[in-house]
């Protein structure tokens, strides 16, 4: 809960920029995003769905600030949807953000130590960290659970 909260607590310093531009040559937050996140959100989510509806059409439309802020939205409104926060993870590892996505994943993984989609992102993220033996141990873990989903034939 601790790094949600931290990863809430970053969204919640973002809220607080709103109103300010960015200074003269700063552009870019620590979030490698606009500082005007919230104040550009043109919709608040109310509702669970919401929010991650608009966070996947967001980063299906490539604004990835919008898309951070609706999937950290979703976590706020419910804290244990790990697919939101395994998203929050994604889109820090494809702005080179290593650690704040290692943490979202570790998060899900401490918690459901079985969820698919975070074993094989951590696995990637170990994989271009050069951690090659990690890798290896939690992508062969999300095969093996893959291939156990996976109806048996006849």
């Amino acid at each position: 809960m601790n790094r949600i909260a931290l990863l809430l607590a970053i969204a919640a310093v973002l809220a607080g920029c709103q109103s300010m531009g960015p200074e003269p040559g700063e552009g870019r937050s620590i979030y490698s995003g606009n500082h005007s996140v919230l104040y550009r959100a043109r919709q608040q989510a109310g509702s669970l769905e919401q929010a991650l509806q608009l966070a996947d059409m967001a980063y299906r439309a490539g604004d990835l600030d919008q898309a951070l802020f609706q999937y950290l939205r979703a976590l706020e409104l419910e804290p244990e949807r790990f697919e939101a926060l395994v998203w929050v993870g994604r889109i820090h590892r494809e702005r080179g953000n290593i650690q704040l996505a290692e943490m979202a994943f570790d998060e899900v993984l401490r918690k459901a130590p079985d969820d698919l989609d975070a074993l094989a992102e951590m696995g990637m993220l170990q994989l271009a960290r050069r951690e090659q033996e990690r890798a290896r141990e939690l992508l062969e873990r999300a095969v093996l659970l893959d291939q156990q989903r996976l109806p048996r034939a006849p």
